[in-house]
Protein backbone atom coordinates (compact mmCIF):
# COMPACT_ATOMS: atom_id res chain seq x y z
CA UNK A 1 0.00 0.00 0.00
CA UNK A 2 1.39 3.18 -1.02
CA UNK A 3 1.90 5.57 1.85
CA UNK A 4 2.04 8.83 0.42
CA UNK A 5 -1.90 8.25 -0.40
CA UNK A 6 -2.21 8.10 3.32
CA UNK A 7 -2.11 10.75 5.48
CA UNK A 8 -1.51 10.12 9.09
CA UNK A 9 -4.42 10.62 12.01
CA UNK A 10 -7.00 9.64 9.36
CA UNK A 11 -9.55 6.71 9.47
CA UNK A 12 -7.58 5.37 6.63
CA UNK A 13 -4.43 5.05 8.54
CA UNK A 14 -6.01 3.66 10.73
CA UNK A 15 -7.53 1.05 8.91
CA UNK A 16 -3.98 0.36 7.17
CA UNK A 17 -2.14 0.08 10.14
CA UNK A 18 -4.93 -2.38 11.86
CA UNK A 19 -4.33 -4.18 8.68
CA UNK A 20 -0.07 -4.74 9.18
CA UNK A 21 -0.78 -5.63 12.62
CA UNK A 22 -3.20 -8.44 11.06
CA UNK A 23 -0.61 -9.77 9.15
CA UNK A 24 2.09 -9.26 11.79
CA UNK A 25 -0.52 -11.55 14.36
CA UNK A 26 -0.72 -13.69 11.66
CA UNK A 27 2.58 -14.31 10.95
CA UNK A 28 3.37 -15.56 15.03
CA UNK A 29 1.31 -18.26 14.07
CA UNK A 30 2.98 -19.06 11.09
CA UNK A 31 6.39 -18.93 13.11
CA UNK A 32 4.83 -21.21 16.03
CA UNK A 33 3.94 -18.56 18.34
CA UNK A 34 0.56 -19.73 20.16
CA UNK A 35 0.98 -17.11 23.08
CA UNK A 36 1.10 -13.44 23.63
CA UNK A 37 1.22 -11.73 27.30
CA UNK A 38 0.47 -7.91 26.90
CA UNK A 39 -0.09 -5.92 29.42
CA UNK A 40 -2.55 -2.94 29.11
CA UNK A 41 -2.46 0.70 27.21
CA UNK A 42 -3.99 2.76 24.80
CA UNK A 43 -0.71 3.26 22.12
CA UNK A 44 -0.83 -0.46 22.01
CA UNK A 45 -4.73 -0.47 20.38
CA UNK A 46 -4.03 -1.93 16.61
CA UNK A 47 -2.34 -4.51 18.05
CA UNK A 48 -4.44 -5.92 20.41
CA UNK A 49 -7.04 -5.81 18.37
CA UNK A 50 -5.56 -7.65 15.55
CA UNK A 51 -4.00 -10.43 18.49
CA UNK A 52 -7.31 -10.78 19.64
CA UNK A 53 -8.97 -11.66 16.33
CA UNK A 54 -6.25 -14.13 15.24
CA UNK A 55 -7.24 -17.71 14.78
CA UNK A 56 -4.74 -19.80 16.83
CA UNK A 57 -3.37 -16.69 19.19
CA UNK A 58 -4.15 -17.19 22.74
CA UNK A 59 -3.84 -14.31 25.18
CA UNK A 60 -3.00 -13.68 28.69
CA UNK A 61 -3.58 -10.33 30.28
CA UNK A 62 -1.34 -8.97 33.01
CA UNK A 63 -1.01 -5.47 34.68
CA UNK A 64 2.38 -5.54 35.36
CA UNK A 65 4.58 -5.04 32.51
CA UNK A 66 7.28 -7.11 34.52
CA UNK A 67 5.58 -9.87 35.65
CA UNK A 68 3.87 -10.20 31.80
CA UNK A 69 7.39 -10.38 30.26
CA UNK A 70 8.52 -12.98 32.90
CA UNK A 71 5.30 -14.86 32.20
CA UNK A 72 6.41 -14.41 28.55
CA UNK A 73 10.00 -15.92 29.25
CA UNK A 74 8.62 -18.67 31.22
CA UNK A 75 6.41 -19.73 28.33
CA UNK A 76 9.02 -19.36 25.78
CA UNK A 77 11.30 -21.70 28.06
CA UNK A 78 8.88 -24.64 27.39
CA UNK A 79 10.39 -24.74 23.81
CA UNK A 80 7.72 -22.86 21.84
CA UNK A 81 8.45 -18.98 21.89
CA UNK A 82 5.63 -16.39 23.35
CA UNK A 83 5.63 -12.55 22.67
CA UNK A 84 5.16 -10.15 25.23
CA UNK A 85 3.37 -6.47 24.52
CA UNK A 86 3.05 -3.25 26.03
CA UNK A 87 2.43 0.18 25.42
CA UNK A 88 4.80 3.16 25.46
CA UNK A 89 6.74 5.06 27.99
CA UNK A 90 8.29 3.68 30.84
CA UNK A 91 6.23 -0.06 30.75
CA UNK A 92 8.38 -0.66 27.93
CA UNK A 93 11.51 -0.54 30.70
CA UNK A 94 9.64 -2.95 32.66
CA UNK A 95 10.58 -5.90 29.80
CA UNK A 96 14.80 -4.91 30.36
CA UNK A 97 15.42 -7.84 33.30
CA UNK A 98 13.60 -10.89 31.18
CA UNK A 99 15.55 -9.72 27.80
CA UNK A 100 18.40 -10.30 29.75
CA UNK A 101 17.51 -13.55 31.01
CA UNK A 102 16.33 -14.44 27.66
CA UNK A 103 19.41 -12.90 25.64
CA UNK A 104 21.56 -15.34 28.17
CA UNK A 105 19.98 -18.27 28.76
CA UNK A 106 19.00 -18.15 24.92
CA UNK A 107 15.30 -18.08 24.92
CA UNK A 108 13.30 -17.19 22.03
CA UNK A 109 11.19 -14.37 22.13
CA UNK A 110 9.43 -11.65 20.67
CA UNK A 111 9.11 -8.12 22.66
CA UNK A 112 6.77 -5.85 21.08
CA UNK A 113 6.59 -2.46 22.27
CA UNK A 114 4.04 0.39 20.67
CA UNK A 115 5.45 3.98 20.68
CA UNK A 116 4.67 7.19 18.75
CA UNK A 117 5.28 7.25 15.16
CA UNK A 118 8.77 9.29 14.74
CA UNK A 119 7.03 12.80 13.80
CA UNK A 120 6.00 13.12 17.31
CA UNK A 121 9.03 11.62 19.11
CA UNK A 122 11.55 13.73 21.20
CA UNK A 123 8.29 16.45 21.70
CA UNK A 124 8.72 15.82 25.35
CA UNK A 125 4.78 14.71 25.42
CA UNK A 126 4.41 12.53 28.98
CA UNK A 127 5.32 8.89 27.92
CA UNK A 128 7.71 9.12 25.41
CA UNK A 129 11.56 8.10 25.62
CA UNK A 130 13.46 6.85 22.92
CA UNK A 131 12.15 3.36 22.67
CA UNK A 132 14.60 2.42 18.91
CA UNK A 133 16.76 0.04 20.50
CA UNK A 134 16.47 0.97 23.46
CA UNK A 135 17.39 -2.86 24.62
CA UNK A 136 20.93 -2.27 23.51
CA UNK A 137 22.88 -5.82 23.25
CA UNK A 138 19.67 -7.40 25.19
CA UNK A 139 18.32 -7.94 21.93
CA UNK A 140 19.28 -10.40 19.37
CA UNK A 141 17.55 -8.16 16.73
CA UNK A 142 15.84 -4.26 17.14
CA UNK A 143 14.06 -3.69 14.53
CA UNK A 144 11.59 -0.08 14.45
CA UNK A 145 8.59 0.13 12.53
CA UNK A 146 7.98 3.77 11.35
CA UNK A 147 5.39 3.23 9.43
CA UNK A 148 3.01 -0.11 9.99
CA UNK A 149 0.95 0.15 6.83
CA UNK A 150 -0.40 -2.75 5.02
CA UNK A 151 -0.95 -6.44 5.91
CA UNK A 152 1.68 -7.65 3.60
CA UNK A 153 4.62 -5.85 5.15
CA UNK A 154 2.78 -6.60 8.79
CA UNK A 155 3.18 -10.61 7.22
CA UNK A 156 6.76 -10.23 5.92
CA UNK A 157 8.00 -8.59 9.14
CA UNK A 158 6.61 -10.66 11.43
CA UNK A 159 7.74 -14.29 10.10
CA UNK A 160 11.25 -12.08 10.06
CA UNK A 161 11.01 -11.59 13.99
CA UNK A 162 10.02 -14.92 14.77
CA UNK A 163 12.53 -16.76 12.72
CA UNK A 164 15.36 -14.45 14.02
CA UNK A 165 14.30 -14.97 17.62
CA UNK A 166 14.52 -18.77 16.58
CA UNK A 167 17.83 -18.96 15.01
CA UNK A 168 19.65 -15.97 16.97
CA UNK A 169 18.32 -17.82 20.18
CA UNK A 170 17.39 -14.76 22.15
CA UNK A 171 14.60 -12.24 22.16
CA UNK A 172 13.72 -10.08 19.35
CA UNK A 173 12.64 -6.31 20.11
CA UNK A 174 10.05 -4.79 18.11
CA UNK A 175 9.29 -1.13 18.58
CA UNK A 176 6.31 -0.06 16.51
CA UNK A 177 5.44 3.40 15.71
CA UNK A 178 1.46 3.57 16.00
CA UNK A 179 -0.55 7.12 14.93
CA UNK A 180 -3.76 7.99 15.65
CA UNK A 181 -6.66 7.34 15.65
CA UNK A 182 -6.11 3.37 17.22
CA UNK A 183 -9.34 2.13 16.33
CA UNK A 184 -10.18 0.59 12.67
CA UNK A 185 -13.89 1.35 11.30
CA UNK A 186 -13.90 -2.60 12.00
CA UNK A 187 -12.16 -5.15 13.64
CA UNK A 188 -12.11 -8.37 11.75
CA UNK A 189 -9.80 -11.56 10.79
CA UNK A 190 -7.63 -11.12 8.08
CA UNK A 191 -10.19 -13.63 5.57
CA UNK A 192 -8.63 -13.09 2.58
CA UNK A 193 -7.19 -9.91 2.33
CA UNK A 194 -4.11 -11.06 1.73
CA UNK A 195 -2.54 -12.32 -1.32
CA UNK A 196 -1.05 -14.89 0.28
CA UNK A 197 -1.85 -18.28 1.49
CA UNK A 198 -2.20 -17.22 5.22
CA UNK A 199 -4.11 -20.44 6.13
CA UNK A 200 -1.34 -22.80 6.23
CA UNK A 201 0.61 -23.10 9.27
CA UNK A 202 3.96 -23.62 8.59
CA UNK A 203 6.16 -23.53 11.57
CA UNK A 204 9.32 -21.71 11.68
CA UNK A 205 10.44 -23.38 14.96
CA UNK A 206 13.83 -24.84 14.07
CA UNK A 207 17.25 -23.69 14.29
CA UNK A 208 19.12 -23.00 10.97
CA UNK A 209 22.45 -25.42 10.00
CA UNK A 210 24.71 -25.38 7.95
CA UNK A 211 24.44 -29.59 7.17
CA UNK A 212 28.13 -31.12 7.11
CA UNK A 213 28.77 -32.94 4.28
CA UNK A 214 29.88 -36.48 4.86
CA UNK A 215 33.25 -35.96 4.57
CA UNK A 216 32.78 -33.30 6.96
CA UNK A 217 30.96 -35.35 9.54
CA UNK A 218 33.77 -38.02 9.20
CA UNK A 219 35.89 -35.84 10.07
CA UNK A 220 34.33 -33.62 12.76
CA UNK A 221 33.99 -37.31 14.49
CA UNK A 222 37.43 -38.38 14.15
CA UNK A 223 38.66 -35.44 15.58
CA UNK A 224 36.22 -35.73 18.19
CA UNK A 225 36.79 -38.96 19.62
CA UNK A 226 40.47 -39.02 19.35
CA UNK A 227 40.60 -35.55 21.27
CA UNK A 228 37.82 -37.15 24.28
CA UNK A 229 40.56 -39.81 25.00
CA UNK A 230 39.82 -42.45 26.93
CA UNK A 231 38.42 -40.75 30.17
CA UNK A 232 35.92 -38.38 28.85
CA UNK A 233 33.47 -36.81 31.39
CA UNK A 234 29.74 -35.33 30.14
CA UNK A 235 29.42 -31.86 31.84
CA UNK A 236 25.74 -30.41 30.99
CA UNK A 237 25.27 -26.95 31.23
CA UNK A 238 21.84 -25.27 31.64
CA UNK A 239 20.24 -26.58 28.69
CA UNK A 240 16.89 -25.00 27.95
CA UNK A 241 14.50 -23.82 25.61
CA UNK A 242 15.44 -27.37 23.25
CA UNK A 243 12.91 -29.87 24.74
CA UNK A 244 11.40 -30.35 21.02
CA UNK A 245 14.69 -31.51 19.89
CA UNK A 246 14.33 -35.52 19.57
CA UNK A 247 17.67 -35.62 18.34
CA UNK A 248 19.63 -33.88 20.38
CA UNK A 249 17.50 -35.25 23.51
CA UNK A 250 19.21 -38.73 22.17
CA UNK A 251 22.57 -37.97 21.43
CA UNK A 252 22.44 -36.72 25.20
CA UNK A 253 20.37 -39.74 26.55
CA UNK A 254 23.26 -42.00 25.07
CA UNK A 255 25.89 -40.61 25.79
CA UNK A 256 25.05 -39.82 29.43
CA UNK A 257 24.33 -43.51 29.64
CA UNK A 258 27.85 -44.47 28.58
CA UNK A 259 30.22 -41.50 29.93
CA UNK A 260 30.29 -39.86 33.88
CA UNK A 261 28.09 -37.21 33.60
CA UNK A 262 28.27 -34.17 35.77
CA UNK A 263 24.73 -31.96 35.65
CA UNK A 264 23.05 -29.27 37.09
CA UNK A 265 19.39 -28.54 37.55
CA UNK A 266 18.83 -27.53 34.01
CA UNK A 267 15.44 -27.61 32.00
CA UNK A 268 16.31 -31.47 30.78
CA UNK A 269 15.76 -34.85 32.15
CA UNK A 270 19.30 -37.14 31.52
CA UNK A 271 20.01 -40.55 33.31
CA UNK A 272 23.18 -38.90 34.79
CA UNK A 273 25.46 -40.73 36.88
CA UNK A 274 26.42 -38.29 38.99
CA UNK A 275 23.75 -35.78 40.12
CA UNK A 276 25.45 -32.31 40.53
CA UNK A 277 28.51 -32.24 42.65
CA UNK A 278 27.72 -32.03 46.08
CA UNK A 279 30.28 -31.35 47.90
CA UNK A 280 33.40 -31.74 45.71
CA UNK A 281 33.96 -33.66 42.76
CA UNK A 282 35.22 -37.14 42.86
CA UNK A 283 39.08 -36.99 42.59
CA UNK A 284 39.15 -38.88 38.90
CA UNK A 285 41.29 -37.71 37.12
CA UNK A 286 39.71 -37.07 33.31
CA UNK A 287 41.12 -36.90 29.79
CA UNK A 288 38.69 -34.65 28.37
CA UNK A 289 35.84 -32.94 29.35
CA UNK A 290 32.75 -32.91 26.88
CA UNK A 291 30.60 -29.73 27.70
CA UNK A 292 27.57 -29.07 26.46
CA UNK A 293 25.93 -25.83 26.13
CA UNK A 294 26.70 -22.82 28.38
CA UNK A 295 28.70 -22.92 32.11
CA UNK A 296 26.90 -24.88 34.87
CA UNK A 297 25.84 -22.56 37.91
CA UNK A 298 27.14 -24.96 40.70
CA UNK A 299 30.12 -23.28 42.32
CA UNK A 300 31.78 -26.76 43.24
CA UNK A 301 31.24 -28.07 39.84
CA UNK A 302 32.83 -24.80 37.98
CA UNK A 303 35.24 -24.99 40.28
CA UNK A 304 36.45 -28.58 39.34
CA UNK A 305 36.24 -27.16 35.67
CA UNK A 306 38.58 -24.38 36.71
CA UNK A 307 40.98 -26.87 38.40
CA UNK A 308 41.24 -29.26 35.59
CA UNK A 309 42.34 -26.67 32.85
CA UNK A 310 44.86 -26.02 35.34
CA UNK A 311 45.88 -29.22 35.06
CA UNK A 312 46.00 -29.74 31.33
CA UNK A 313 42.98 -31.67 30.54
CA UNK A 314 41.85 -30.86 27.30
CA UNK A 315 37.86 -29.42 26.38
CA UNK A 316 35.54 -30.32 23.79
CA UNK A 317 32.68 -27.55 23.83
CA UNK A 318 29.58 -28.44 21.90
CA UNK A 319 27.84 -25.45 21.19
CA UNK A 320 25.44 -24.42 18.66
CA UNK A 321 27.60 -22.57 16.36
CA UNK A 322 30.25 -24.96 17.35
CA UNK A 323 32.53 -22.01 19.32
CA UNK A 324 33.99 -21.59 22.79
CA UNK A 325 32.03 -19.02 23.97
CA UNK A 326 32.64 -19.40 27.48
CA UNK A 327 34.77 -17.51 30.64
CA UNK A 328 37.32 -20.70 31.11
CA UNK A 329 40.91 -20.01 29.76
CA UNK A 330 42.00 -23.50 28.29
CA UNK A 331 45.12 -23.26 26.05
CA UNK A 332 43.97 -23.22 22.11
CA UNK A 333 46.22 -26.52 22.37
CA UNK A 334 43.61 -28.11 25.17
CA UNK A 335 40.56 -27.41 23.54
CA UNK A 336 38.18 -28.08 21.06
CA UNK A 337 34.69 -27.12 19.35
CA UNK A 338 31.97 -28.84 18.17
CA UNK A 339 28.76 -28.30 17.17
CA UNK A 340 26.13 -29.78 19.13
CA UNK A 341 23.77 -30.29 16.07
CA UNK A 342 26.39 -32.03 14.15
CA UNK A 343 27.47 -34.11 16.93
CA UNK A 344 23.42 -35.49 17.28
CA UNK A 345 23.62 -35.98 13.60
CA UNK A 346 26.76 -38.08 13.74
CA UNK A 347 25.24 -40.45 16.54
CA UNK A 348 22.26 -40.70 14.66
CA UNK A 349 23.24 -41.74 11.86
CA UNK A 350 25.76 -44.15 13.43
CA UNK A 351 23.13 -45.51 14.87
CA UNK A 352 21.39 -46.03 11.89
CA UNK A 353 24.21 -47.28 9.81
CA UNK A 354 26.43 -50.95 10.18
CA UNK A 355 29.89 -49.30 10.57
CA UNK A 356 29.65 -49.21 14.34
CA UNK A 357 31.94 -46.38 14.98
CA UNK A 358 30.38 -44.73 18.04
CA UNK A 359 29.30 -48.37 19.98
CA UNK A 360 33.30 -49.15 19.01
CA UNK A 361 34.73 -45.54 20.31
CA UNK A 362 31.95 -45.71 23.48
CA UNK A 363 33.88 -50.10 23.97
CA UNK A 364 36.99 -48.70 24.01
CA UNK A 365 36.69 -46.21 26.43
CA UNK A 366 38.28 -47.35 29.67
CA UNK A 367 36.96 -50.10 31.24
CA UNK A 368 36.80 -48.85 35.37
CA UNK A 369 36.10 -45.34 34.41
CA UNK A 370 32.32 -45.72 34.90
CA UNK A 371 32.33 -47.93 37.49
CA UNK A 372 34.66 -45.42 39.21
CA UNK A 373 31.83 -42.80 39.44
CA UNK A 374 29.64 -44.80 39.91
CA UNK A 375 30.69 -45.91 43.53
CA UNK A 376 31.27 -42.07 44.29
CA UNK A 377 28.23 -40.99 43.48
CA UNK A 378 27.40 -44.30 46.08
CA UNK A 379 29.25 -42.92 48.74
CA UNK A 380 28.04 -39.69 48.05
CA UNK A 381 24.44 -40.60 48.36
CA UNK A 382 25.40 -42.46 51.85
CA UNK A 383 26.87 -39.86 53.22
CA UNK A 384 24.05 -37.25 52.68
CA UNK A 385 21.47 -40.26 53.91
CA UNK A 386 23.24 -40.09 56.94
CA UNK A 387 22.96 -36.60 57.61
CA UNK A 388 19.37 -36.10 56.85
CA UNK A 389 19.03 -39.68 59.52
CA UNK A 390 20.99 -38.08 61.66
CA UNK A 391 18.62 -34.77 61.76
CA UNK A 392 15.80 -35.60 61.89
CA UNK A 393 16.01 -38.22 64.85
CA UNK A 394 18.08 -35.71 66.96
CA UNK A 395 15.83 -33.02 66.70
CA UNK A 396 11.97 -32.28 68.53
CA UNK A 397 9.31 -32.30 66.11
CA UNK A 398 8.17 -28.72 67.02
CA UNK A 399 11.40 -26.92 65.55
CA UNK A 400 12.14 -25.12 62.77
CA UNK A 401 13.72 -27.56 59.81
CA UNK A 402 16.62 -26.37 58.21
CA UNK A 403 16.32 -25.29 54.72
CA UNK A 404 18.22 -28.47 53.36
CA UNK A 405 15.50 -30.30 55.11
CA UNK A 406 12.57 -28.33 53.73
CA UNK A 407 14.34 -28.64 50.74
CA UNK A 408 14.79 -32.44 50.46
CA UNK A 409 11.13 -33.05 51.60
CA UNK A 410 10.11 -31.21 48.57
CA UNK A 411 11.95 -32.82 46.00
CA UNK A 412 10.79 -36.06 47.47
CA UNK A 413 7.50 -35.02 48.05
CA UNK A 414 7.12 -34.05 43.60
CA UNK A 415 6.13 -36.80 41.29
CA UNK A 416 8.69 -37.48 38.67
CA UNK A 417 6.67 -36.50 35.85
CA UNK A 418 6.08 -32.78 37.65
CA UNK A 419 8.21 -29.90 36.74
CA UNK A 420 9.90 -28.15 39.23
CA UNK A 421 10.88 -24.32 39.00
CA UNK A 422 13.88 -23.47 41.11
CA UNK A 423 14.00 -19.59 42.37
CA UNK A 424 17.57 -18.25 42.73
CA UNK A 425 19.97 -17.17 45.55
CA UNK A 426 20.54 -20.19 47.84
CA UNK A 427 17.69 -22.50 46.93
CA UNK A 428 19.38 -23.80 43.67
CA UNK A 429 22.87 -24.24 44.97
CA UNK A 430 21.29 -26.48 47.96
CA UNK A 431 19.19 -28.70 44.97
CA UNK A 432 22.62 -29.21 43.45
CA UNK A 433 24.64 -30.56 47.08
CA UNK A 434 21.49 -32.64 47.66
CA UNK A 435 21.12 -33.99 44.12
CA UNK A 436 22.85 -37.48 44.46
CA UNK A 437 20.28 -38.14 47.29
CA UNK A 438 17.22 -36.48 46.23
CA UNK A 439 17.42 -36.85 41.99
CA UNK A 440 14.16 -34.99 40.76
CA UNK A 441 14.35 -35.53 36.72
CA UNK A 442 12.64 -31.97 35.85
CA UNK A 443 13.76 -29.27 37.21
CA UNK A 444 14.20 -25.94 35.82
CA UNK A 445 15.95 -22.75 36.55
CA UNK A 446 16.47 -18.93 35.72
CA UNK A 447 20.55 -18.75 35.02
CA UNK A 448 21.07 -16.63 32.52
CA UNK A 449 21.44 -13.48 34.71
CA UNK A 450 20.53 -15.25 38.39
CA UNK A 451 18.46 -12.65 39.37
CA UNK A 452 15.27 -13.09 41.76
CA UNK A 453 13.02 -10.44 40.22
CA UNK A 454 10.03 -12.43 38.10
CA UNK A 455 10.75 -16.25 39.31
CA UNK A 456 6.94 -16.40 40.18
CA UNK A 457 5.82 -15.03 37.01
CA UNK A 458 8.28 -17.16 35.40
CA UNK A 459 6.69 -20.49 36.11
CA UNK A 460 2.96 -18.81 35.42
CA UNK A 461 4.77 -18.88 32.49
CA UNK A 462 6.20 -22.14 32.28
CA UNK A 463 2.52 -23.51 33.94
CA UNK A 464 0.54 -21.88 30.65
CA UNK A 465 3.02 -23.51 28.28
CA UNK A 466 3.73 -27.09 30.04
CA UNK A 467 -0.57 -27.39 30.50
CA UNK A 468 0.56 -29.28 33.70
CA UNK A 469 0.44 -29.23 37.14
CA UNK A 470 3.45 -27.08 38.53
CA UNK A 471 6.08 -26.81 41.83
CA UNK A 472 7.98 -23.49 42.12
CA UNK A 473 10.20 -23.51 45.14
CA UNK A 474 11.70 -20.19 46.10
CA UNK A 475 13.25 -18.03 49.12
CA UNK A 476 11.11 -15.63 51.46
CA UNK A 477 12.97 -12.77 49.33
CA UNK A 478 12.55 -13.95 45.72
CA UNK A 479 9.03 -14.72 46.51
CA UNK A 480 8.29 -10.81 47.70
CA UNK A 481 10.41 -9.68 44.69
CA UNK A 482 7.44 -11.34 42.33
CA UNK A 483 4.50 -10.39 44.79
CA UNK A 484 2.56 -8.89 41.68
CA UNK A 485 2.78 -12.53 40.15
CA UNK A 486 -0.07 -13.39 42.46
CA UNK A 487 -2.17 -11.14 40.53
CA UNK A 488 -2.18 -13.61 37.87
CA UNK A 489 -3.12 -16.20 40.09
CA UNK A 490 -6.59 -16.68 37.85
CA UNK A 491 -4.36 -17.37 34.92
CA UNK A 492 -3.25 -20.71 35.73
CA UNK A 493 -5.87 -23.16 34.62
CA UNK A 494 -3.33 -25.59 35.79
CA UNK A 495 -2.43 -25.83 39.20
CA UNK A 496 0.56 -24.26 40.24
CA UNK A 497 1.92 -24.67 43.76
CA UNK A 498 4.51 -21.97 44.84
CA UNK A 499 6.80 -23.47 48.10
CA UNK A 500 8.57 -20.30 50.00
CA UNK A 501 11.00 -21.27 51.78
CA UNK A 502 10.88 -18.69 54.83
CA UNK A 503 14.14 -18.29 56.64
CA UNK A 504 13.30 -14.19 57.35
CA UNK A 505 15.83 -12.86 55.16
CA UNK A 506 18.45 -13.21 52.41
CA UNK A 507 20.49 -16.01 54.01
CA UNK A 508 22.52 -16.35 50.98
CA UNK A 509 24.42 -13.46 52.10
CA UNK A 510 26.02 -15.47 55.46
CA UNK A 511 28.40 -17.24 53.15
CA UNK A 512 30.01 -14.17 52.31
CA UNK A 513 33.42 -13.29 54.59
CA UNK A 514 31.66 -9.83 55.87
CA UNK A 515 29.36 -11.98 57.65
CA UNK A 516 32.40 -12.79 60.16
CA UNK A 517 33.97 -10.12 59.95
CA UNK A 518 30.86 -7.28 60.80
CA UNK A 519 27.67 -8.82 61.11
CA UNK A 520 25.83 -5.23 61.72
CA UNK A 521 26.70 -4.25 58.19
CA UNK A 522 25.82 -7.29 56.68
CA UNK A 523 22.35 -7.32 58.60
CA UNK A 524 22.03 -3.90 57.31
CA UNK A 525 23.01 -3.85 54.10
CA UNK A 526 22.84 -7.52 52.80
CA UNK A 527 20.83 -9.62 54.35
CA UNK A 528 17.59 -7.16 54.40
CA UNK A 529 15.52 -9.69 57.24
CA UNK A 530 11.64 -9.80 56.63
CA UNK A 531 8.92 -10.49 58.66
CA UNK A 532 6.41 -10.62 56.59
CA UNK A 533 2.80 -12.44 57.66
CA UNK A 534 2.85 -14.45 53.91
CA UNK A 535 -0.78 -15.56 55.09
CA UNK A 536 -1.95 -12.75 55.55
CA UNK A 537 -0.72 -10.91 52.39
CA UNK A 538 -1.88 -14.42 49.77
CA UNK A 539 -5.58 -13.51 51.96
CA UNK A 540 -5.74 -10.55 50.02
CA UNK A 541 -5.47 -12.35 46.39
CA UNK A 542 -8.57 -13.98 46.00
CA UNK A 543 -6.85 -16.58 43.43
CA UNK A 544 -4.27 -17.62 45.71
CA UNK A 545 -5.11 -20.59 48.49
CA UNK A 546 -2.22 -20.55 51.21
CA UNK A 547 -0.73 -23.77 53.17
CA UNK A 548 1.31 -22.89 56.12
CA UNK A 549 4.35 -25.35 57.40
CA UNK A 550 5.34 -24.39 60.90
CA UNK A 551 7.64 -26.62 62.17
CA UNK A 552 9.46 -30.35 61.57
CA UNK A 553 6.22 -32.35 62.37
CA UNK A 554 4.32 -30.24 60.17
CA UNK A 555 6.98 -31.04 57.41
CA UNK A 556 5.71 -34.69 57.60
CA UNK A 557 2.60 -33.82 56.19
CA UNK A 558 3.72 -31.88 52.57
CA UNK A 559 3.90 -34.17 50.21
CA UNK A 560 -0.17 -35.18 50.80
CA UNK A 561 -0.58 -31.34 50.88
CA UNK A 562 1.04 -31.13 47.69
CA UNK A 563 -0.03 -33.59 45.91
CA UNK A 564 -3.50 -32.58 47.14
CA UNK A 565 -3.32 -29.25 45.46
CA UNK A 566 -1.50 -30.37 42.55
CA UNK A 567 -4.67 -32.83 42.20
CA UNK A 568 -7.05 -30.16 41.85
CA UNK A 569 -8.91 -29.84 38.80
CA UNK A 570 -9.89 -26.28 39.39
CA UNK A 571 -6.45 -24.93 38.13
CA UNK A 572 -5.13 -21.75 40.59
CA UNK A 573 -2.34 -21.10 42.46
CA UNK A 574 -1.43 -22.22 45.75
CA UNK A 575 1.35 -20.76 48.49
CA UNK A 576 3.06 -23.37 50.95
CA UNK A 577 5.32 -21.80 53.46
CA UNK A 578 7.37 -23.79 55.17
CA UNK A 579 8.93 -21.75 58.02
CA UNK A 580 12.91 -22.46 58.28
CA UNK A 581 15.84 -21.85 60.79
CA UNK A 582 18.18 -20.61 58.34
CA UNK A 583 20.79 -22.31 59.03
CA UNK A 584 22.74 -23.98 55.71
CA UNK A 585 24.14 -27.26 57.97
CA UNK A 586 21.74 -30.14 58.33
Amino acid sequence: MATHSIHPETQLWADAQYQWALGFAKALVKGGVTHVVVSPGSRSTPMVLALDNTHGLNTTVVLDERSASFMALGYSKTGSPAAFLCTSGTATTHAFAAMWEAKESRIPMVVITADRPPRLRGKGASQTIDQVGMFGSASVSSIDVKEPLGVEYGLDLGLDCVSKAVNFQGPVHVNIGFDKPFEPSSWESLGDQTSRDTQHTTRLHSIEHKQPSERELHDHAETFMAFAGERPVLCLGPVQGFHHDASINHALDILSANIPTLSDTGGRAVSSILYGCSTAPPPLRPSSILWVDRAPYSPSLLDWMEKCRTEGIRLIQCSWNGEICEPFDFEESQRRGFSLHTLARWIHDEEASKNGKLRTWLDSLSSDWLDQWKKHDIQITQVLKDRFDKASSSAGTQELPSDKEAIHAVLKAVPSDYPIMVGNSMIPRDVTSMQPLTMHPWVITQRGVAGIDGNISTAIGLGLGFKKPLVCMVGDCTMLHDMTALLSGAHCSHPLVIVVINNGGGKIFDTLPIAHQDPNVLNTYFTTPQRVDLERLTGAFESVDYVGIQNRGALSSIQESLMTHLSSTQGGLTLVEIQTNGKQSL
